[in-house]
């Protein structure tokens, strides 16, 4: 719904990863259902910013499936097995307190495709940094946080911005005079 669904088909088909679009009078959780029963699926991961009530998991884990959420603020989030996030702050300001899954934090959590994270670790200098937030950053921390690791004088930051960031252009002007 963000204007990318054709870049995102793009590019689970050429990692080929099948790719089938719920269709749009389909609710969600009915949706999901579906997928799970053609592939026989054991699991469900969630990295989804859709209205999908918590509720709806109640059925998903009834059904003998393992839940995780990836980068989930909602309430969704208390329904999982596993939570993954990136390192930020604001994981710590949410509720976790009647949370009884496994909560994972940190820079070793960032998900990545192997391809991608061998290449990465391959052409990286060796004190050089990578910094991503996500399809869009909106807690709009890439900035800040290349700002404040270009005071640590890094010999080299490469931001990643995804498909859904907001102003791409601006944050590459503001980011090329930093010191």
């Amino acid at each position: 719904s963000d204007g990318n669904a054709a870049e995102a088909r793009a590019v689970f088909e050429r990692a080929s990863i099948p790719v089938i679009a719920k269709p749009p009078e389909q609710r969600e959780i009915d949706f999901i259902f579906d997928g799970i029963r053609r592939t026989q699926a054991c699991a469900l991961v969630l990295d989804i910013r859709t209205s999908l009530a918590p509720a709806a998991l109640d059925s998903v884990r009834a059904a003998g499936l393992a839940i995780a959420t990836i980068d989930d603020a909602s309430e969704r989030r208390l329904k999982s097995d596993i939570a993954v996030y990136p390192p930020v702050p604001q994981v710590y300001d949410l509720d976790w307190k009647t949370y009884c899954g496994e909560l994972l934090v940190g820079p070793e959590f960032v998900l990545l495709p192997r391809r991608i994270a061998r290449e990465a670790l391959k052409n990286q200098p060796r004190h050089g940094l990578v910094i991503s937030f996500g399809a869009s950053d909106p807690m709009k921390l890439t900035e800040r946080v290349a700002s404040a690791c270009a005071a640590k004088e890094f010999p080299r930051i490469d931001v990643i911005v995804g498909p859904s960031f907001a102003g791409k252009e601006d944050l590459a002007r503001r980011l090329e005079i930093l010191p």
